[in-house]
C-alpha cells in the first residue's frame, strides 16, 4: 500500500511540473523561446505565445442563409490596460446585416469566443440589436486539446497525464472548419443509469493532523466501476489487495465524500482509521470511526449532486448544469472505452475541477429577425485578455491578440478594424497596417488571421 501510494505521489508532482513547463517546452522546441537573458527578445511578428488565449472569431449563424451578408467594423481598445493587471482589451465587434430576400429572414446568430467555465461570466459577450440589448443562450464547445505524458521518456509517450490546450490560430480554425460548433449546439442529455452512491461520515478522534478514514471495498473489477468525490487517497490494501479509498478527516471545506458505484454493486466494504495517510498496518487509529449511507440514484442527478458542490452553488443552476454536461467523463474518464491516465482511478472532483478551468470555444446565441430588403445592426462588446509568455523568458513582455476574418458561414462583405491605445500601449508588432491613432483600416479575407502585439507603454517618471 505504502509503494502504491508514492508511486501515486510521484506521479502527481510530475504532473504537476510537467503541467506548468509542458507548454513553455513544446515553445523552447518550435525554436521560438530563447533563454532568459539580454539576449532573449520576442519577435515583433510572433503569433506563437506560451499562454495562448485564441482568437477573435467573426459572427456567424447556426444555419446557412443565403440571402444574408454583413459588413463588420472591429475596434480595439486598449482602456484596460488602465487598470491593475488590466493586459486586455474591450472589443466592439459591430455588423450590419443586410437581407437582400423578398421576405423577411429569422436566423440564429453566433458569436463564438474562447472561454473557460471558470471565466465565462467574465469573458461573455454582450450582444445588442439595434442598440437593444439581447438575451443571450451560451453553449459551450467541446475540450478542443488534447493529453500529453507527464515524462520526456520514450516508454511513457502513449501515456496521457497532461492537459494540452489549443496553442495555436489554425488549431481552432480547424475546430470552426470541422464539426465543432454542430457538436456545440446539439443537446447534451445527462447518462440516467442509476448509481449506487455511498456517503462516508467520520467521527471520533478526527482532528488529529494527518486523521485518514480508509475504505477497504469488495468489488469485481471487471464488472464494476467506481467514482469518487471528496476522496484524497487509493492505493490496494496491505491485507487483502483489495482497492482501498481514503480522505483526511479534518480537511476543511469538504462535507461530502463519496464512492459511486456503476455496473454490479460493491459485495462489501470495510472502515479503518489510521494517524496518517499511508494507512500501513501499524498505524491504525481506532478512535477513528466511519459510518456509511447507501442511495440509489441516476447518474445524472450524482453528476449535478458533485457539480454542485464544486461550484459551493445551488444544484438547480445553469452553471452546474454546464459542468455536470462535460464531455471529459465520457470521453476520457473511467467511463470511456480507454481512460486516460490522468482520470484513471476515477476521482471526479480533479476531472471536474478540469472541466471548469480548460479552455474552449464557447456560442453565444440569439434569434435575430431581419426585414424584407432591410438591415439590422448586431453590435458586441467582450473582453479578451491577452497571450503571453511566461516571466524570464524573453527581456520584453509582449500582449498578443488576433483577429479571424474567415470561418463564418455569414457571408461578410467588408471587415475593417481600429486601434485605441489611450496612449498606454505601444504597437510591437502587426500586420493590420495601423499607424494613424483609430484609423480605420480595412481588412482582407485574404489574410485569414491578423496579429497585434502589444507592449505597455513607459510609465513618466
Amino acid at each position: 500500500m505504502r509503494n502504491i501510494r508514492k508511486i501515486l505521489a510521484l506521479l502527481l508532482a510530475l504532473f504537476l511540473t510537467a503541467a506548468l513547463c509542458g507548454c513553455a517546452a513544446s515553445r523552447m522546441d518550435d525554436g521560438l523561446a530563447g533563454t532568459s537573458g539580454s539576449d532573449s527578445v520576442k519577435p515583433a511578428d510572433a503569433t506563437d505565445f506560451m499562454s495562448y488565449a485564441g482568437p477573435i472569431f467573426p459572427l456567424t449563424l447556426a444555419q446557412a442563409a443565403p440571402a444574408l451578408s454583413a459588413d463588420r467594423e472591429i475596434l480595439l481598445d486598449c482602456a484596460p490596460y488602465a487598470e491593475e493587471y488590466g493586459a486586455a482589451v474591450t472589443v466592439t465587434d459591430r455588423y450590419t446585416i443586410q437581407n437582400s430576400s423578398g421576405e423577411a429572414c429569422t436566423a440564429t446568430v453566433l458569436y463564438p469566443f474562447v472561454s473557460s467555465l471558470s471565466d465565462l461570466e467574465a469573458l461573455r459577450p454582450q450582444l445588442s440589436v439595434d442598440g437593444a440589448g439581447t438575451e443571450t443562450a451560451i453553449y459551450p464547445g467541446a475540450f478542443p486539446g488534447w493529453f500529453g505524458p507527464a515524462s520526456p521518456e520514450p516508454e511513457q509517450a502513449e501515456q496521457r497525464w497532461n492537459l494540452r490546450h489549443a496553442e495555436r490560430w489554425t488549431e481552432y480554425q480547424t475546430l470552426l472548419s470541422g464539426s465543432y460548433q454542430s457538436d456545440a449546439l446539439a443537446p447534451k442529455p445527462l447518462p440516467d443509469q442509476t448509481v449506487y452512491v455511498y456517503s462516508f461520515t467520520a467521527s471520533g478522534n478526527t482532528t488529529a493532523s494527518a486523521a485518514t478514514l480508509a475504505i477497504t471495498v469488495d468489488a469485481d473489477p471487471e464488472q464494476t466501476t467506481i467514482l469518487t468525490y471528496g476522496i484524497n487517497g487509493y492505493g490496494l490494501d496491505d491485507a487483502t489487495g483489495q482497492p482501498q479509498y481514503s480522505y483526511f478527516t479534518n480537511e476543511h471545506g469538504q462535507s461530502l465524500h463519496l464512492l459511486a458505484v456503476l455496473g454490479q454493486d460493491l459485495s462489501g466494504y470495510a472502515m479503518q482509521g489510521y494517524i496518517d495517510g499511508s494507512c500501513e498496518q501499524g498505524k491504525e487509529l481506532d478512535a477513528l470511526e466511519g459510518t456509511a449511507a447507501r442511495t440509489e440514484m441516476t447518474l445524472a442527478d450524482f453528476l449535478r449532486q458533485t457539480a454542485a458542490a464544486q461550484l459551493d452553488t445551488d444544484a438547480s443552476s445553469a452553471a452546474v448544469d454546464r459542468l455536470a454536461a462535460a464531455e471529459l467523463l465520457t470521453g476520457y474518464g473511467v467511463c470511456s472505452a480507454a481512460p486516460a491516465e490522468r482520470y484513471s482511478v476515477g476521482m471526479l472532483d480533479s476531472l471536474l475541477q478540469d472541466a471548469y478551468v480548460i479552455q474552449r470555444i464557447c456560442y453565444a446565441a440569439a434569434d435575430v429577425t431581419i426585414p424584407t430588403g432591410g438591415t439590422v445592426c448586431i453590435e458586441v462588446i467582450s473582453r479578451k485578455p491577452h497571450s503571453f509568455d511566461f516571466f524570464g523568458f524573453y527581456d520584453n513582455a509582449v500582449d498578443g491578440y488576433g483577429i479571424m476574418t474567415t470561418e463564418s458561414i455569414l457571408t461578410l462583405k467588408n471587415q475593417t478594424a481600429r486601434l485605441d491605445t489611450h496612449g498606454l500601449v505601444t504597437i510591437y508588432g502587426q500586420n493590420f497596417g495601423f499607424a494613424e491613432q483609430g484609423s480605420a483600416v480595412p481588412l482582407s479575407a485574404e489574410t485569414e488571421y491578423y496579429y497585434l502585439n502589444l507592449t505597455a507603454a513607459a510609465e513618466e517618471s
